[in-house]
């Protein structure tokens, strides 16, 4: 597959960007959603990247606010591109005691979950209405 790296090789952020955009098509449709990857740290290269899955208003005049989405408007998206993005690139688990590596952020709290805990419990945790602030995963640069 085009999208799995090599050993010692950097993450290619427009492929990346690609696999994302590819993935999440039917979600990207509706333009108020978008992903964002960006590099977690000063240096360059970064150790690690974030791909972030957001809700944005445009208020005009080049005015943009982030807005809270349902998990029922992503989670049949989410789910199997998380599957998917753990399958074709490296998670990085040096950012969090816990090994975690996707945060769900809503407006009163933050939940960290490792893949394999976020597979197991996800659906579970979260009602069709909850709102979500973003979704964010954390990738390897390397």
């Amino acid at each position: 597959m085009r999208y799995l790296k090599r050993i010692f090789e950097s993450l290619d952020k427009d492929e990346l960007r690609d696999f994302c955009e590819m993935n999440l098509a039917y979600l990207l449709d509706d333009p108020d959603f978008e992903i964002r990857i960006e590099d977690t740290d000063w240096k360059k290269p970064s150790r690690f990247v974030c791909v972030i899955l957001c809700k944005t208003v445009n208020l005009g005049q080049g005015e943009i606010m982030r807005t809270n989405f349902e998990w029922g408007e992503v989670k049949d998206h989410v789910i199997p591109f998380i599957t998917q993005l753990h399958k074709n690139y490296k998670f990085d688990t040096s950012g969090s005691d816990n090994g975690s590596v996707i945060e769900i952020r809503q407006r009163h709290e933050s939940r960290e979950f490792t893949y394999e805990k976020f597979i197991r419990v996800v659906d579970k945790w979260y009602e069709d209405d909850d709102e979500i602030q973003y979704i964010e995963i954390m990738l390897e640069n390397k």
